[in-house]
């Protein structure tokens, strides 16, 4: 079959398992529903032939079927849980829904502002800063993160707290006495321009997909009262369709700064039809398909070789298909193991009609375990993604945890984010801010404050709010 035909059976398939969660499991079906939705746009986009990507095999399609439907399966059947899923001792549920107080948000945004310096610094040396003005993609090289390799891990991990500031500031009450909203305009502002400086999209893009995360599953709030019905249907399609316009301006800004787009539509292509050239919107369209055109290009590829050692200034090509049993899943712990040889996120560029080197969420699962690794993985995750969505507002932890997981679902049409670093360190730096400590900084900050929070198993009221309640 070709591959318009599919693409036109894989959302049948999505639409029918969208309602079939609505039917089995209504507590987790909106994060099905917001999965399906964006495979499904993904997926007409591919059968549009607007790019011409090469057929793919049953095998290879059925394979996309395989991590699709697992997911929806493991999400679908996430149980009950009446209780909090973390416990008591390490979080309780506050009378206000904060993060943090201000000074641990200044001490993150120093953090950042230092890491960042540091990062200057170095590029100042090595290129000097009027080449990372005028001529990025000069620093950047075809390899595309080389240039990041002069700058220690450590200082890297520093850089990811930008992403998460973002978040912090978008969300009004993350912080505990929210600053005004002159303030905080003015600093995602220079948060985002310091991420354009990094040369990067994900990092900004990983931001706002964490701050919508937290739009779409925040909790109403009227009355000093929080209710866990949620934000209402308008405000959650202000929010997708913001978040849309942000991370496609910004994705046109960035792309034509760097000159990078995967390879670029050159004219003599003629996979790349003359109204998707013309139209300047070729590298937001290469980037939102090509992810899946590859993945069904790796499943058919019977490359067995590792790929060659990559070389800054030069570009990798080839479909290598080893299979890596544990070396791309778990590459981020193996990168601390010195014999360990992990898979380099850094794939070669495989030839689909066009270039690509990503290949969706799919691709460590598949090339470490093959399709019933797959299979587990996606069963798992959707089950654990399943879990934290629908006990979401049993603590601050379940809520910002359930939020970041959100941003590697949204990714998964385009890139791996499961493991990921990124991902990782927005992980690590919520456990540490949900700890005891922590949290009893921001209970002291709030205490008094006639806010109350609605929870599976009741309603928690601040000691002011109960008395105003009497009177």
């Amino acid at each position: 079959m070709s591959n318009l035909t599919w693409a036109a059976t894989l959302i049948a398939v999505l639409l029918s398992l969208s309602a079939l969660a609505y039917g089995i499991n209504k507590r987790t079906a909106p994060l099905l529903a917001l999965h399906n939705s964006l495979w499904a746009v993904v997926l007409a986009l591919v059968g549009s032939d607007l790019i011409q990507y090469h057929s793919a095999s049953t095998i290879a399609w059925l394979t996309l079927f395989i991590g699709l439907t697992f997911f929806n399966l493991g999400a679908m059947f996430a149980a009950p849980n009446r209780k909090p899923p973390f416990p008591a001792s390490a979080i309780a549920v506050e009378s206000s829904p904060a993060l943090m107080t201000r000074p641990t948000f200044f001490a993150l945004f120093v953090i950042y502002a230092c890491a960042f310096g540091y990062y200057l610094s170095v590029i100042a040396t090595r290129y000097g800063l009027n080449t990372l003005i005028s001529d990025p993609e000069s620093i950047r090289g075809s390899e595309g993160e080389s240039y990041l390799a002069m700058i220690p891990f450590g200082i890297r991990l520093l850089l990811y707290i930008g992403p998460f500031l973002i978040a912090v500031l978008g969300t009004k009450r993350a912080i505990v006495r929210p600053f005004s909203g002159t303030f905080r305009l003015f600093s995602l502002a220079i948060l985002a321009v310091s991420m354009m400086l990094l040369l990067q999209r994900t990092n900004l893009f990983m931001g706002v997909l964490l701050l919508i995360s937290l739009q779409l599953t925040a909790p109403r709030q009227s009355n000093n009262r929080l209710s866990l019905r949620g934000v209402s249907n308008a405000k959650k399609i202000i929010a997708l369709l913001s978040a849309g316009v942000i991370l496609l301006v910004s994705f046109q800004v960035i792309a034509a700064a760097f000159a990078r787009s995967g390879g670029g539509p050159s004219d003599s292509n003629p996979a790349v039809s003359s109204t998707l050239r013309e139209s300047g919107l070729y590298s937001p369209f290469h980037y939102a398909t090509s992810g899946t055109a590859g993945f069904l290009g790796l499943v058919d590829s019977t490359n067995d070789d590792w790929p060659p050692e990559p070389k800054f200034g030069y570009l990798l090509l080839g479909d290598h298909n080893p299979q890596t049993w544990g070396a791309a899943t778990f590459a981020p712990v193996l990168k601390a193991v010195p014999i360990a040889e992990p898979w380099d996120a850094i794939t070669p560029f495989i030839d689909v009609g066009v270039l690509t080197n990503v290949f969706t969420w799919h691709e460590h699962f598949y090339r470490d375990f093959r399709q019933p690794g797959l299979a587990i993985a996606m069963l798992l995750y959707g089950f654990v993604a399943g879990m934290l969505f629908r006990n979401r507002f049993n603590t601050i932890r379940a809520y910002w945890l359930n939020a970041a997981v959100m941003t590697t679902v949204i990714f998964s049409p385009f890139a791996p984010k499961i493991g990921d670093t990124l991902f990782l360190t927005f992980v690590v730096v919520i456990l540490i801010l949900t700890t005891t400590p922590f949290r009893r900084r921001v209970h002291h900050v709030t205490e008094g404050q006639p806010i109350s929070q609605e929870t599976e198993f009741g309603v928690r009221r601040s000691p002011v709010a109960q008395t105003a309640e009497r009177r």
